[in-house]
C-alpha cells in the first residue's frame, strides 16, 4: 500500500502526477499515521512511503522508524535534503530499506555527493555487505502519465496509466483504490472500510487503476451503489 504522508515538496517538477509543491501543506498527523499502520498491517507486510517529498515531513524520522519496525519499506526521494538523503542511502546500502533516488531532467539538480551515495560501486563485494543486500536505486523517468502538473504543462506521453496502481492512503487518512485524482474512496484508516471487506479483498490482491478498471469495479461494487460511495467521500 502507498502511504502519502504529505503533498508538500521542496521541488516543483513539471511532470508531477500529484501537483506537489512548496505551497502544499498537508502533513499526515501522528494519530492518522498510527491508524494507517494498524489498517495496513491487517492486509500487507510492505509499505511505500510517499509524497510530495517524504523527507520534508516534520515527523519524517518518527514515521520512518515506526514503519521500519512494522513493514518492509520502500520510498523515493529527490535527495535535496542532503543530511536525510545520506541516512537513507546508508540504510538502503545495508538492506534495511529500499530507497530510489529520483534524478532526471524534470527534477532540480541536487548535490553530486548525494548521487554518489546512491551509486552502487562495482568490484569486489564482502559477504557481509553484498550487493544482493544493497537496496539503493537511482530512478529516471521512463514515461510521463497524464495526471497532475503534466497535464497543465502538456508533457504526458501515456494516456491510460495510473500514478500509483495500489491502495492509496492520503495524508488525511482517506483510503482510495489507487492514486488517480478521481479514484474511488473506500474508507478511512481511523474508521475502516465503507464497503464489505470481501469486496475490497479483490482490489487489495491486485494492482488496480480506477480509471482503467471502472467497468470491472462498477460490477464488483454493484451491490454497494458506487454513487453513494462517491457521495460519502
Amino acid at each position: 500500500m502507498y502511504l502519502q504522508i504529505t503533498d508538500h515538496c521542496n521541488m516543483v517538477c513539471p511532470h508531477c502526477a500529484f501537483s506537489c509543491s512548496p505551497e502544499n501543506n498537508q502533513f499526515m498527523t501522528r494519530e492518522i499515521f498510527h491508524d494507517a499502520i494498524r489498517f495496513i498491517s491487517e492486509y500487507s507486510s510492505t509499505i511505500s512511503i510517499g509524497g510530495g517529498e517524504p523527507t520534508t515531513h516534520p515527523d519524517f524520522e518518527y514515521i520512518l522508524f515506526h514503519s521500519l519496525a512494522n513493514f518492509d519499506v520502500w520510498m523515493s526521494t529527490n535527495g535535496k535534503i542532503k543530511e536525510k538523503a545520506f541516512v537513507l542511502s546508508q540504510l538502503a546500502k545495508k538492506g534495511i530499506i529500499t530507497v530510489s533516488l529520483s534524478i532526471d531532467d524534470y527534477h532540480e539538480p541536487i548535490d553530486k555527493e548525494v548521487i554518489q551515495w546512491f551509486t552502487k560501486k562495482r568490484g569486489r563485494l564482502s559477504s557481509i555487505n553484498s550487493q544482493d543486500n544493497d537496496y539503493r536505486h537511482i530512478q529516471n523517468v521512463t514515461r510521463i502519465i497524464k495526471a497532475g502538473r503534466a497535464i497543465k504543462n502538456n508533457l504526458w506521453d501515456v494516456d491510460d496509466d495510473c500514478p500509483c496502481d495500489v491502495i492509496f492512503i492520503e495524508p488525511n487518512g482517506k483510503i482510495k483504490i489507487c492514486g488517480c485524482e478521481n479514484s474511488l474512496y473506500i474508507g478511512h484508516v481511523s474508521t475502516g472500510l465503507i464497503i464489505p471487506e470481501d469486496a475490497c479483498m479483490h482490489i487489495f490482491n491486485e494492482n488496480i487503476c480506477f480509471n482503467r478498471s471502472r467497468e470491472w469495479i462498477n460490477d464488483l461494487f454493484k451491490d454497494y451503489k458506487i454513487e453513494k460511495l462517491l457521495e460519502a467521500a
